[in-house]
C-alpha cells in the first residue's frame, strides 16, 4: 500500500514537472504527519531523480513542547543527511504588535523565514505538504464566508517557487502511508481545537458531510475548484479585453458607459478589480467593494461617490464611472491676494497672471477656458484667489439674478469631488470668476467698459 502511494506521488511530480534533475528543493518540515510523509516520499524520489534536498523548520514558541518538535526534526534530518535550517519566532509578540490573529502572524513569519532560506539558493523550490483535504477545507471555508472565483480556485500544485507534491493524495492516504511504514511524527494539539474555523470545518463539519450527505465530498470540492478555475480563466480573458477600453485619467481610470454599461456584470466586476490593482489596490479588496462599484452603472446618480478602503474612490460622471486613487488629488489651494498687475503664485504650483488691456474689441469671448476678461472698473476692494466656502454666490453670465455657488456648480454639472479644487477669484463672498467654469455677469465686458483686465490661469507653471 505504501509503495503504491509513493509511486502515485512520484508520478504526480513527473506529470506536473514539480522537480527536475539537479534542482534544489527546500521542504517546510514542521514535524507533523503531513510534512514527515512528504519528506519520506521525497527521499525515495531522490533515489531516482538526483536533486538537492534541504529542510526548514520554524519554532513558533506557541506551545511548551515546541522545542521538542525542533529537536525531533533535527534528529530526523541528521539521520537522513538532510541539511536543516531552523528559526525561533515569537509569534505571540508579533501578533500583538501587528494587531492580527496568531494564525496570520505565524503564517507571515513562517513564509518570511522560508524566503530567507530560498534567497540562499538561487532558483530553489519550496515544497509544502498540502493535500486534497486542505484544498477542500479551504474551498468550503471560503464558500461559507463568501468569496469570488479567485478564492474558489484550486490550490495550485505549482505556484512560482512553491510546489505541493501531495496534492494528489487525500488525508486518509497520507495517514495510511505513515502508519504502514511506522513513520514517527509530532502532534500539535492546537490542530484539534475547534474554536479555530479551519479546525471546526476539518473535525466537525467535513465528517458530518461525508457521513450524511456526500462520502466523496473531498473529491467533489476539489473537482469543483477546477471548474471554478476554468470559469475564472474565461472571465479573465474577457475582462482584460474590457480593461483595454478604459481611459487613463489624471488620478485613475474612466470606465465609459459606451464600453462598460452593457457588459456582463461578471466581466465588468472583474475589469474593475483589475483596474484597481493597476492603481495599487491589491489588498483588502472584498467582493462587497466590487459589487458596490458595479452598482453605479445601474444606479445613475451623477456625482455619487463610493469610498474604497485605502484612499480609493469610485466616482459617477455623466458618461461613466471613474476609479481614482485619492493620493493623486490636487494640492490644497491656500487663499492668496490677487496681484492685479502681474503674477500670483498659488500653493498648488499653479499661477495666475493679470494685465490691463485697453484695446479689447476681441475680448468678450475668451480664447480659452483658462483666460477671462473682466471689466476692471467694476472691481471693488482687493480680490483674492481661493477655493469655495459657505455663503459664496455668483450672478451667472446672462442670468436674471444671483445664485448660490453650489447650485451654480450643480447646474454646470461639476461633480462634488471637483468643486473643492476649482480656483475662485472672489471679492468677499462674491465670485468674480470660477476658473474654467464661468464668469460673474456683474464683471462682464460690455459697451460701457473703459478698461479690461485679462486674467490667465496656468496650471503647474510654478513649483517651490
Amino acid at each position: 500500500m505504501n509503495k503504491d502511494i509513493a509511486l502515485k506521488v512520484h508520478s504526480f511530480i513527473d506529470k506536473m514537472q514539480l522537480i527536475n534533475k539537479d534542482d534544489t528543493v527546500i521542504i517546510g518540515l514542521s514535524g507533523g504527519v503531513d510534512s514527515m510523509v512528504l519528506c519520506d516520499i521525497l527521499l525515495l524520489y531522490k533515489r531516482a531523480v538526483s536533486f538537492r534536498l534541504f529542510a526548514a523548520h520554524m519554532d513558533h514558541r506557541l506551545r511548551d513542547e515546541s522545542a521538542e518538535d525542533a529537536l525531533f526534526v533535527a534528529a530526523y534530518c541528521d539521520r537522513n543527511n538532510i541539511p536543516l535550517y531552523t528559526c525561533d519566532a515569537d509569534v505571540n509578540a508579533e501578533a500583538k504588535k501587528a494587531k492580527v490573529s496568531i494564525e496570520t502572524a505565524a503564517r507571515y513569519m513562517r513564509h518570511g523565514f522560508f524566503r530567507t532560506v530560498l534567497n540562499e539558493h538561487l532558483g530553489a523550490r519550496l515544497a509544502l505538504a498540502h493535500h486534497m483535504n486542505d484544498m477542500a477545507e479551504t474551498i468550503l471555508m471560503r464558500l461559507i464566508r463568501g468569496s469570488s472565483l479567485d478564492g474558489l480556485s484550486p490550490m495550485p500544485s505549482k505556484d512560482k517557487h512553491i510546489i505541493r507534491p501531495l496534492m494528489c493524495l487525500t488525508r486518509e492516504e497520507v495517514m495510511s502511508y505513515a502508519k504502514d511504514i511506522k513513520l514517527s511524527w509530532r502532534e500539535d494539539k492546537s490542530n484539534t481545537d475547534t474554536k479555530y474555523t479551519r479546525n471546526y470545518i476539518r473535525h466537525e463539519l467535513m465528517p458530518r458531510i461525508e457521513e450524511n450527505l456526500n462520502p466523496s465530498v473531498v473529491h467533489t470540492l476539489c473537482n469543483q475548484a477546477k471548474s471554478f478555475k476554468e470559469d475564472k480563466d474565461f472571465v479573465n480573458i474577457m475582462a482584460k479585453e474590457a480593461v483595454e477600453k478604459a481611459t487613463k485619467t489624471d488620478n485613475g481610470f474612466m470606465l465609459g458607459d459606451e464600453d462598460f454599461m452593457y457588459l456582463n456584470p461578471s466581466i465588468r466586476k472583474r475589469a474593475i478589480k483589475i483596474l484597481l490593482n493597476k492603481l495599487g489596490k491589491k489588498t483588502d479588496l472584498y467582493e462587497k467593494n466590487i459589487t458596490s462599484i458595479d452598482s453605479l452603472f445601474s444606479k445613475r446618480r451623477t456625482g455619487a461617490v463610493i469610498e474604497i478602503p485605502g484612499e480609493y474612490e469610485a466616482r459617477v460622471h455623466v458618461m461613466g464611472v471613474e476609479l481614482v486613487k485619492k493620493e493623486g488629488a490636487l494640492a490644497v489651494l491656500e487663499e492668496v491676494i490677487l496681484n492685479l498687475d502681474g503674477v500670483t503664485y498659488l500653493s498648488t504650483g499653479d499661477m495666475i497672471t493679470c494685465e490691463t488691456v485697453e484695446n479689447f474689441e476681441n475680448c468678450r469671448k475668451p480664447h480659452s477656458k483658462n483666460i477671462q476678461y473682466i471689466d476692471y472698473m467694476s472691481l471693488v476692494g482687493q480680490p483674492v484667489v481661493r477655493v469655495r466656502k459657505q455663503g459664496d454666490i455668483i450672478h451667472p453670465l446672462g442670468a436674471k439674478g444671483k445664485k448660490k455657488l453650489k447650485d451654480y456648480f450643480i447646474d454646470k454639472k461639476i461633480n462634488r469631488w471637483e468643486r473643492d479644487n476649482i480656483p475662485l477669484i472672489a471679492s468677499e463672498n462674491d465670485i468674480i470668476w470660477a476658473v474654467g467654469v464661468g464668469v460673474n455677469d456683474k464683471y462682464k465686458i460690455d459697451d460701457k467698459t473703459a478698461l479690461a483686465l485679462k486674467i490667465t490661469y496656468k496650471k503647474g507653471e510654478y513649483n517651490e
